[in-house]
């Protein structure tokens, strides 16, 4: 379809394959196999895209744009190329032309989308790789003033990528401090995840999914923001990306002890959880092999879940029993005696009383009375062995 002269034929075939390849390495491999290419950070097609001399010339067409959109569309693609691809990166300081400073001066066009898609660029080249984030401050920075209208903003889309940039870029912003930033983007990108637009949701699992394996620390503030409940929650999701993105970003975070201990508790307490887990995970993603054996442990010797009476255990309160009561034991049976024979006094004392007169029948009274305490008091020494 897209050697078809047809451009409307060609846009739904573009359309078909960035539906196909997103967020799934396999299926860009065979893109890649049969003659195509997939738009993510993928090293074959990375080396592909390089082999065809793609480099220098996307370097030209940065430096002579034929305007801004171009000249934005193009870093970005560069971005990709070299993103964690050493040999690319190499390839690209070979050229003297490329200059992040090119990149700097679009931050400050009036086109916000423009403006947008630069520091997209410039978080994806300084990803993960000190050095490109040194090479970028000493260009000149970025003042932190040039995010702030994209944090702010009504669009969500922009507010999940500007959010993104600033934890990535946090080396880079001259007039905050890393801290506060990585806090500020972490939080923003979590409370994006209760979106209820579903590409929001898959943008902001991903962009999580990406941080969670970059700086100490970043996973344990995803999880003092509340990220593991959200994407647990989101793991029952009728749309199958928001689903996989969700436990994708899950997958990265059970690495974190914090974290996987959290996953760990909800996965102990809620029946199917854990399947339904691994059932979303790609099969190009990652999850703590650790995590994993230990669940799998405490399966096999009894999950609390397991008990409960929904899940075939015994019912919380069990029912009365019918037919024969329990057995007496012998203090049952030295009780009754006792309480038959003080019974039996009582009712003779009662029954001469009765008949005597009313000075005989007080002292009657008093006797039995003074009878019962001394009934009493033999049964306990009888029973303490004191007789």
């Amino acid at each position: 379809m897209l050697l078809l002269k047809s451009e409307s034929l060609q846009y739904v075939g573009c359309m078909a394959m960035m539906a196909l390849c997103r967020e799934n390495v396999e299926y860009q491999n065979q893109m890649c196999e049969e003659g195509g290419v997939a738009h993510r950070n993928n090293l074959q097609a990375q080396n592909k895209i390089a082999d065809g001399n793609a480099v220098p010339v996307l370097v030209g067409l940065m430096v002579n744009p034929p305007s801004q959109e171009i000249q934005v569309e193009v870093a970005c693609s560069l971005a990709c190329i070299v993103l964690g691809n050493t040999e690319n990166q190499e390839k690209l300081k070979e050229i003297p032309s490329f200059k992040y400073s090119t990149l700097l001066n679009l931050l400050k066009v009036r086109n916000e989308n423009i403006r947008l898609q630069a520091g997209t660029a410039l978080a994806i080249f300084g990803f993960n790789n000190t050095p490109q984030q040194y090479a970028i401050r000493e260009a000149g920075g970025i003042s932190y003033s040039l995010f702030l209208p994209f944090l702010t903003s009504d669009n969500e889309f922009y507010r999940a990528s500007a959010s993104f940039q600033i934890v990535v870029l946090a080396r880079v912003i001259m007039d905050r401090d890393q801290v506060s930033l990585t806090a500020e983007g972490v939080t923003s990108l979590v409370e994006l995840l209760k979106s209820k637009t579903d590409n929001v949701v898959i943008l902001s699992a991903s962009l999580l999914s990406s941080l969670a394996h970059t700086r100490a620390g970043i996973p344990d503030a995803m999880v003092t923001s509340g990220a593991v409940d959200v994407l647990i929650e989101h793991l029952n999701s009728k749309y199958n990306l928001v689903r996989t993105s969700c436990a994708v970003a899950l997958g990265y975070l059970s690495f974190n002890k914090t974290a996987a201990r959290k996953l760990f508790s909800c996965c102990r307490d809620k029946p199917g959880l854990y399947d339904k887990l691994i059932e979303n995970i790609d099969t190009d993603a990652k999850i703590s092999s650790e995590f994993k054996q230990d669940f799998e442990r405490a399966k096999k010797i009894g999950l609390p879940s397991q008990s409960l009476e929904k899940n075939g255990g015994p019912p919380a309160c069990p029912p009365k029993r019918q037919g024969s009561c329990r057995p007496k034991t012998g203090m049952s049976h030295r009780r009754e005696y006792r309480d038959s024979r003080a019974s039996t006094a009582r009712s003779r004392f009662a029954a001469r009383a009765v008949s005597a007169p009313a000075k005989t029948r007080v002292a009657l009274l008093v006797s039995a009375r003074n009878w019962h305490l001394l009934f009493y008091q033999h049964n306990l020494y009888e029973f303490t062995g004191l007789l």
